[in-house]
């Protein structure tokens, strides 16, 4: 069972989070589809409800298992890779072609959302799609 809360975070952790419209059933409903695809290791770190938004990030059960992020220092962190969040917002869309999604301080689209970017540096570049074990 999930639980809408609310909570104060402050701005470091705001640009973090991702938020849409979609409706929580349906949300639920997209992460249950995701997770039949990661061995059911994903799970909403933090889950919350302002006016018509839900704001959310998602973390792993097990750093060990599939759908858990690898670091650019090469250890494995406690949230899911850019794989998981694909399929999510896939999974989003297919439910709700209204689905609006921001992630990273832009609008997920069904045509940009399989879009990578460097997490990484110049010198030690690391691409979302790499920072994981998929």
């Amino acid at each position: 069972m999930y639980i809408l809360v609310s909570s104060i975070l402050n701005n470091k952790h705001e640009a973090k989070k991702m938020r849409t419209n979609l409706n929580h059933e349906n949300l639920i409903k997209a992460l249950e589809i995701t997770n039949k695809k990661f061995g059911n290791n994903i799970l909403f770190n933090r889950l919350e409800q302002s006016g018509k938004w839900i704001s959310f990030t998602l973390t792993v059960k097990d750093s060990k298992k599939e759908g858990s992020r690898i670091g650019f220092t090469g250890r494995r962190v406690a949230k899911a890779c850019w794989h998981v969040h694909g399929e999510l917002f896939d999974a989003m869309f297919e439910l709700d072609s209204n689905t609006i999604i921001y992630s990273r301080g832009e609008k997920i689209t069904k045509e940009n959302n399989w879009t990578d970017v460097n997490i990484g540096s110049m010198f030690r570049p690391l691409y979302f799609s790499e920072a994981c074990n998929c």
